[in-house]
């Protein structure tokens, strides 16, 4: 039996399974286990014939066995024959002990078996072992995906993606707040102190976030994804920019309600449909996400999804890819809410910055909010109170009743009436008529090296770079004195140009 199963699963494949040579060690164990169980001990009959073979009686001990169901008359004699003849017959001479012949058999038997092992190929004439390894795979791969997916599941369920803001942020802006409370009129030595603790924790919260959604950032390429994008895939990039996830996660509820159709569908053709169906819609949600700023770790998920949803229109295991499908569609849309979830830290934390530097510039102004700030609960508010403060942008240099005409902005005013942004407009000059030629500085008189690239950022410089800028400037200024005196400005205009570059190192110093 182990033989013809041995040859079946090597040379047909119509048998799956695996046979080693261990297994084949334990055929004999189990065969004598068998026979210990099914095998029975001999009856008064057999035991009656055995003694007539061995003593050559011809049927005498089986006749005395047997007579009383007849019940013939000769029962006597039969019974002192037998009686007599027993006398000279013993247990070992009706059954001697010749174990080693039928021990040879077994070996003999075991021995074929381990060469049948070791030697027989394996064929796959009808690719039923292929089949078996693919379908093998995809059980392995789902069943990987599944831990892994339940893992991050877990892991996102204690980051809490569904609320406003992360845990950290929502602290670092409570702290922010409790500053600002905390602020005094007159102090602003201290003041400044807490603006500037509070800033410099922000910042670097902000810079985490923001080296990440740089990392997130789609990279442009040659070539377009899938052609134009359709209305409700604009109106969602849209919404991922503000950090609403609201329209992608209503698009993933819908998904998954069809996937779970699909999965409970009984007709063939019905489950089919509906499985393209949620395929071709991931993948359009899949190619939104590669141009959106999405993490990695969403467009993952989608394609985890898309993968599932291939198998389950391709194998025969599309009920649990189906199931499989459902729960990455569910870790896509925990990982967009996470995604949304951080560019609303972002944003909150450029709010942040700019209201404590309002704050300090209110506070240079020696202004305070004079019990106000107690009222404001967010730093939102704080920004707008300090931002009607010094009147940002909300005066024109009128006689108002913030500045008296003083102007209440930041900026140029129209001149000697206060700091602020006034009506603006060009200084008068004289119009006397000068020797000054216009000419184009050398790229040498400003810097040693050739200018190649910008990039302006919101957040807090690192320490030293403020030191060696402000280093350059002197060096500058320095220069500048000799360009002024070498190119022969008018000496109408020296004291301008002196001024001008006095108020770049005093911005210097104010940022160090």
């Amino acid at each position: 039996m182990f033989l013809c199963l041995l040859l079946g699963m090597r040379l047909t494949g119509l048998v799956q399974g695996s046979v080693s040579l261990w297994t084949t060690c334990a055929v004999p164990i189990v065969g004598g286990l068998i026979a210990f169980l099914v095998t029975r001990g001999p009856g008064l009959r057999d035991a009656a014939r055995a003694a007539d073979q061995s003593a050559g009686t011809k049927d005498l001990f089986l006749t005395s066995v047997l007579a009383h169901e007849n019940d013939p008359s000769f029962i006597d004699l039969v019974h002192q024959e037998a009686d007599a003849r027993a006398v000279a017959l013993t247990a070992l001479t009706i059954v001697p002990w010749r174990p080693w012949r039928r021990v040879a058999n077994i070996a003999a038997c075991w021995l074929v078996l381990l060469i049948a092992v070791a030697f027989v190929p394996t064929l796959d004439p009808f690719s039923q072992r292929e089949k078996s390894a693919q379908k093998s795979k995809i059980r392995e791969q789902l069943a990987e995906a599944r831990i892994a997916t339940e893992k991050r599941l877990a892991q996102l369920k204690k980051k809490n993606p569904q609320a406003q803001h992360s845990d950290e942020v929502k602290q670092a802006l409570k702290r922010a707040v409790d500053s600002f409370k905390a602020m005094e009129v007159g102090k602003k030595k201290e003041n400044e102190k807490r603006f500037a603790g509070r800033r410099k924790e922000i910042a670097s919260l902000w810079k985490r976030s923001s080296q990440q959604q740089m990392q997130n950032r789609p990279r442009q390429t040659g070539h377009q994804l899938g052609g134009a994008d359709s209305r409700k895939t604009q109106e969602w990039k849209r919404q991922l920019a503000r950090g609403d996830a609201a329209g992608v996660k209503k698009e993933l509820d819908q998904l998954k309600k069809l996937a779970q159709q699909a999965s409970q569908a009984g007709n063939a053709e019905k489950k089919k449909k509906l499985t393209q169906e949620v395929a071709n819609r991931t993948r359009t949600l899949s190619r939104l996400m590669q141009k959106s700023a999405a993490s990695q770790e969403t467009r993952d998920a989608l394609a985890q999804a898309m993968q599932q949803l291939a198998m389950a229109q391709s194998s025969e295991q599309a009920q649990g890819a189906l199931e499989q499908a459902q729960q990455s569609l569910d870790l896509a849309q925990q990982e967009m809410a996470g995604d949304a979830q951080s560019m609303r830290d972002l944003q909150a934390l450029e709010e942040a910055l700019k209201a404590i530097r309002t704050g300090q510039e209110a506070n240079q102004l020696g202004e305070g909010l004079n019990g106000q700030g107690q009222l404001a609960s967010s730093v939102q508010d704080y920004k707008s109170l300090y931002e009607s403060l010094i009147g940002q942008g909300n005066c024109k240099g009128g006689n108002c009743s913030g500045c008296s005409g003083k102007g209440c902005g930041s900026g140029a005013g129209k001149g000697m009436e206060g700091p602020g942004r006034g009506q603006g407009g060009l200084a008068k000059e004289s119009g006397q008529d000068t020797e000054f030629q216009k000419s184009r500085a050398s790229s040498q008189l400003l810097l040693d090296k050739k200018m190649l690239l910008t990039w302006k950022t919101t957040g807090q410089a690192p320490a030293g770079e403020v030191g060696v800028g402000f280093a350059e400037t002197e060096q500058v200024k320095q220069r500048v004195s000799e360009a002024i005196l070498k190119e022969r400005v008018p000496s109408s205009y020296h004291e301008n140009v002196r001024e001008y570059f006095d108020s770049v190192v005093k911005d210097h110093a104010a940022e160090e």
